[in-house]
């Protein structure tokens, strides 16, 4: 596991737990059409049209229980058609991550221009290191 994967999956939802800053919604349908599906910290949304499945945002790498609570709410994530990504962080993009499994391997992406440049390392958000650790 890379030191930005540990950090996404471990730190970040361990900091702001019980603190009433993030508010992801459970498992399930909120209406109008849109379900979703809570990973950690995050949600992935899914809005079905006539023609198409669209998701917005991929969740964490290698989520585990991705599929069990698709099936909870009648999602297929091969199915997906369009997906949207609202920013590259690990835990909105990270579903995507050519490392693992691709839980959406048929949509189509959309990205904002400026969030590609992360995404192909042409930009960084942060710059991590040197990191100096005690063997």
């Amino acid at each position: 596991m890379s030191i930005i994967d540990y950090f996404a999956m471990n730190v970040v939802p361990k900091m702001y737990r019980g603190k009433g800053a993030l508010h992801p919604a459970a498992t399930g349908e909120l209406g109008f059409g849109v379900r979703c599906v809570r990973e950690y910290d995050v949600n992935i949304f899914f809005i079905q049209g006539d023609r198409h499945l669209v998701a917005i945002d991929a969740g964490y790498k290698n989520y585990p229980r991705l599929g069990e609570k698709c099936r909870r709410i009648g999602v297929d994530p091969a199915d997906v058609t369009d997906l949207f990504l609202t920013h590259s962080d690990p835990d909105h993009a990270g579903g995507l991550d050519a490392r693992c499994v691709d839980p959406f391997k048929n949509a189509r992406i959309y990205l904002g221009k400026l969030e590609e440049n992360y995404l192909t390392n042409t930009w960084h958000r942060k710059k991590i290191g040197p990191i100096g650790l005690k063997n």
